[in-house]
């Protein structure tokens, strides 16, 4: 799979440089941000059950270099790194690594790009450490003034250390309308994403009430398909609603649903200087079968298909300082069981820039 990534980068990357054709530019930059946050995290290990709380700190540091290459294109490379220290939970300390490539050209007409990430999760106990890599291009139209057309293809791969049970490879390909007339936004969106995991599907035999899960001669198959639409506005505040439905079909036992997404996302400045960032997403996902265990919580909460919200406050103290509170809550629950995940995180830090 990573020879797969490695050329669809550098395939793409060759194309976009040719369609760029444009005259060198010669500046570059390079801006960086650093963080330090305190808070508090009700659900430490991720359970769902005797949740343990802890006080927590995370840094964070971050770089992104852009070097002009034409004057028609751009570049960025990035790298960041995060930590978080546990007051008392130490074996759930956390180090994670993240690298950053993306590229983008424009035309009169025609406009497209490329991006690649990397991203490497430690934790002291070594149970939930993972490597995760994505890859992506995009390539698009102006079919009037104020409307685009686009289209994606992308490559993932997610490896667990020490257990196959989640890792996969997958590939996706999807299509993108947008209409920007100023103030408003309108996208309609739509996604297909086959994800081949390592670990074989499961059957499903059934003896009156009970039901026992055989491991297939087969590899574990999903098809993700989805369909979402997004409205925004964008004058003096910002403000985005969006709606999904996504079908996932599987060929394991339990793993099929159905899911409707409903999300709000919002940017206010409020008084004294102080901005508001709000986001709420509603997941109402339904089992076509009985599922017999929750779906993972082993990644970072936003991606685990959780329904969430937040709430930030920011506040500039100096052109380069900023001070930062805020609020998230994370939460599932299951319809053939009892068992419900919940998470809330509290904080407070001060920003970087330089």
């Amino acid at each position: 799979m990573m020879r797969r990534i490695a050329t669809f980068i550098s395939a793409t990357l060759a194309l976009m440089l040719v369609a760029a054709g444009a005259s060198p530019a010669s500046e570059s930059a390079i801006s960086q941000e650093a963080s330090l946050q305190l808070g508090y995290d009700d659900n430490v290990a991720k359970s769902y059950v005797d949740r343990i709380s802890d006080g927590v700190a995370r840094l964070a540091y971050g770089f992104m270099l852009h070097p002009s290459l034409f004057k028609s294109a751009s570049l960025n490379i990035g790298y960041g790194l995060g930590v978080k220290k546990y007051l008392s939970e130490f074996e759930r300390d956390t180090i994670v690594h993240k690298g950053a490539l993306s590229f983008e050209f424009s035309s009169d007409r025609v406009f497209g790009g490329f991006n690649a990430e990397g991203r490497y999760r430690g934790i002291r106990n070594g149970l939930r450490n993972y490597k995760w890599g994505h890859a992506g291009s995009f390539i698009g139209f102006f079919a009037q003034k104020d409307t685009r057309v686009i289209s994606m293809v992308e490559l993932a791969t997610l490896d667990f250390e020490g257990s196959g049970y989640f890792d996969y490879w997958a590939q996706a390909y999807g299509a993108k309308i947008d209409h920007r007339p100023r103030p408003m936004l309108f996208e309609i969106t739509t996604r297909v994403e086959e994800r081949n995991y390592s670990r074989p599907a499961y059957n499903a035999e059934f003896s009156g009430d009970e039901i026992f899960l055989i491991l297939s001669d087969h590899p574990r198959h999903d098809v993700r398909i989805s369909l979402g639409t997004k409205v925004g506005w964008r004058d003096g505040f910002v403000v985005n609603a969006l709606y999904q439905a996504t079908i996932n079909n599987s060929n394991s036992y339990g793993r099929e649903f159905f899911e409707h997404s409903f999300g709000i996302e919002s940017g206010i400045p409020l008084v004294w200087e102080i901005n508001l960032h709000a986001k709420a997403l509603l997941k109402l996902r339904e089992h076509v079968q009985k599922t017999l265990l929750p779906q993972s919580s082993y990644l970072e909460e936003e991606e685990e298909g959780l329904s969430e919200m937040g709430l930030n406050l920011s506040r500039p103290l100096t052109e380069n300082v900023r001070v930062e509170m805020g609020y998230q809550r994370f939460w599932q629950a299951y319809k053939y069981h009892s068992l419900k995940y919940q998470k809330n995180l509290l904080s407070a830090g001060i920003a970087l820039r330089f």
